[in-house]
Order: structure tokens, then C-alpha cells, then sequence
């Protein structure tokens, strides 16, 4: 019960970030909504900002002991190369056959060369040249459309180590992101102050 309410709290404070930074017309949030760790609900989200010509692409934790590292995904066409910025240190976009336990196959990644402390991270960022949102498809026949490296602060018993595992999922329809109260606020000050502007330049001419 307490890592559920844990989740759900966590998922209240990305989304109103995600408002805060966001508008309607290019961004929408994923929730990878399966893992194969065995446990309850979202444990990653990927947030798409389309800008047209290329994506920027946000993999973030939702529970608060979790980590996340790499990013697998498919893109229309099967492409031989992918050019990626801003990406963490040690990562690089790639093409070919990457498996991730329990959620299939991916033919592109953005992945570091292994998962150690300073490669993994609560949230990473960074922008896939030449592609919009459209691009990106399921795998099939898991019908996944991303999948992230997790590690979570808990101890596996078995093992005596914290478990480590993935989460995967997207496939279901994206949540829009409004835009959010505090661009409307600030468009109707700005409008105001320009009224104000106007009326005051009237008075002096009259």
C-alpha cells in the first residue's frame, strides 16, 4: 500500500511538471505500465515533445527508490543509423537487435555501455534528429512501443543485491498535455498591461 500511494504521488508531481513545461499541440507523456520485476504499477514514463523535424525525449522514474537507464524503441523504415544530442555521458543512439526481458525486441536504442551508478539516473533527456513522433512504432508481437533499464532500492533476497530489471510498455493512447494555467495567466497580464499602455498613451494625446 505504501509503494503504491509512493507511485501515485510521485506520477501527481511529474505531471504537474510536465504542465508547467509543456504545451498541447507537441506533447504527450507514455506510461511504461509493465516490468518484469513483479512489481504494481508504472514504475517509468517517456514524454515525446515533437518539434517537427526532430523529438525530445524524457525517460523519468516514477517511483522515488527507482532508477532508470537506456531507452530502447522503434522507428518506421527500419533505419541503418540514428543521430541523437544532448544525450548523458557514456550514452549513444544505436541501430540493430536489442532484447529487454519481458518486453521484446527493439531495433533502436539510446544506451550507455553498461548500467553502473553514474550511467543510470532518475531522469535523463535527449533529442532524436530527423523524426517526429509519428515515427515511432510498437514491437511486435509483445505490441510494446519503449522499454527502460529500472533498478529499484530494494534487496532481492536471493541475491542480496538491489533488483534490477525492466519496464516496458506505451501502448496505450498517449495523455495530451494542456497548456497550463500559469501560460494563460501570464498571457492575460501581458494583455492587460498593454490595455493599460494603450489608455494611458490616449489620455496624453488628448
Amino acid at each position: 500500500m505504501e509503494h503504491n500511494t509512493s507511485i501515485k504521488a510521485a506520477k501527481a508531481v511529474l505531471l504537474a511538471a510536465t504542465l508547467l513545461g509543456a504545451t498541447a499541440a507537441n506533447a504527450n507523456m507514455y506510461y511504461l505500465e509493465n516490468n518484469n520485476l513483479s512489481q504494481p504499477g508504472d514504475l517509468a514514463s517517456v514524454m515525446l515533445v515533437d518539434n517537427g523535424s526532430n523529438v525530445d525525449i524524457t525517460v523519468t522514474a516514477i517511483a522515488p527508490n527507482l532508477q532508470v537507464a537506456g531507452l530502447g524503441f522503434n522507428l518506421a523504415g527500419n533505419p541503418a543509423s540514428i543521430s541523437c544530442t544532448g544525450l548523458p555521458a557514456n550514452y549513444s543512439c544505436n541501430t540493430g537487435t536489442f532484447q529487454y526481458d519481458g518486453g521484446g525486441n527493439f531495433t533502436d536504442q539510446a544506451d550507455p555501455p553498461d548500467f553502473s551508478t553514474g550511467n543510470r539516473y532518475s531522469s535523463f533527456s535527449f533529442t532524436l534528429l530527423g523524426y517526429n513522433e509519428a515515427n515511432f512504432q510498437t514491437n511486435t508481437p509483445e505490441g510494446n512501443l519503449f522499454a527502460t533499464h529500472v533498478y529499484l532500492d530494494i534487496i532481492d533476497p536471493s541475491t542480496g543485491n538491489p533488483l534490477t530489471g525492466y519496464a516496458f510498455g506505451g501502448s496505450q493512447v498517449p495523455q495530451e498535455v494542456p497548456v497550463p494555467a500559469a501560460v494563460w495567466l501570464f498571457g492575460s497580464g501581458l494583455f492587460g498591461m498593454v490595455a493599460v499602455a494603450r489608455r494611458k498613451k490616449a489620455s496624453m494625446v488628448s
